[in-house]
């Protein structure tokens, strides 16, 4: 009721552990920050955060390879909740991660990607990082005290400094019906736009940060060229290709 809530508030009343979590999904927290909040209270966890690796996660990891495999041939990235790139199929290594698939116990991070090889390449790079910015400003609120993902926003921020987003009609990647990624690879631009996989009804936190990132030809030149290298003998990456 209105009258208990008003006394949590006020701390007349202590919350019980179902009342955490009750107030919690309603308010749509992270699972790791119900963790937090019950460990708070004074009480036990709720969900587990496994290894990716964990016998547990065995079906998640079976449906991740199904979606990279029914991708190709177009590029797709597995990140975790700090945007590890933690997986990725052939085209995705290839042609985003330096032709090496991403180390389990040293995952690339896509924040290094991006002001690193990613920037040389990516046309509207600056709307591009603005983009990820807003998005990580968002996930920051949401994850509370999470510090990692908060020191990843700072340097972004930090790799704005002097730009500025710019305005819905002003033209540009990101200012359509679905933003793009257009690139320099061999000579010619080739575009590109994503969708994000998340799972639903999540219950360990791990899963619960997981996100395929599906990339997608944005015109007949790029699919072309992506079905092209999906038959080939290994290229080299993005950046490198580009030079």
């Amino acid at each position: 009721t209105p009258r208990h809530v008003s006394f949590l508030e006020t701390g007349r009343s202590r919350p019980s552990h179902e009342m955490v979590l009750r107030l919690a999904a309603a308010l749509e927290v992270p699972l790791g920050e119900q963790n937090a909040l019950l460990s708070a209270a004074g009480f036990p966890p709720a969900f587990p955060e496994r290894g990716l690796d964990a016998a547990a996660l065995a079906p998640i990891r079976h449906v991740i390879g199904r979606l990279l495999a029914s991708h190709a041939p177009y590029p797709a990235l597995v990140m975790d909740r700090w945007y590890d790139v933690v997986g990725a199929n052939d085209a995705g290594a290839r042609l985003l991660l330096g032709g090496v698939a991403p180390d389990p116990d040293d995952p690339p991070a896509a924040i290094d990607l991006l002001l690193g090889p990613w920037r040389a390449v990516v046309l509207d790079w600056e709307g591009l990082a603005w983009a990820a910015a807003t998005r990580l400003r968002r996930e920051v609120v949401l994850a509370g005290d999470d510090e990692r993902l908060a020191a990843t926003l700072t340097r972004l921020e930090a790799a704005l400094a002097g730009t500025t987003p710019r305005r819905e009609g002003e033209g540009g990647d990101f200012d359509g019906p679905a933003a793009l990624m257009r690139f320099r690879y061999e000579g010619e631009v080739l575009a590109t736009f994503s969708t994000i996989v998340t799972f639903g009804g999540a219950l360990d936190v791990t899963v619960e940060g997981l996100r395929i990132e599906l990339f997608y030809p944005a015109d007949a030149r790029t699919d072309e060229v992506f079905r092209a290298l999906g038959s080939s003998e290994p290229a080299a990456d993005l950046a490198t290709r580009a030079r």
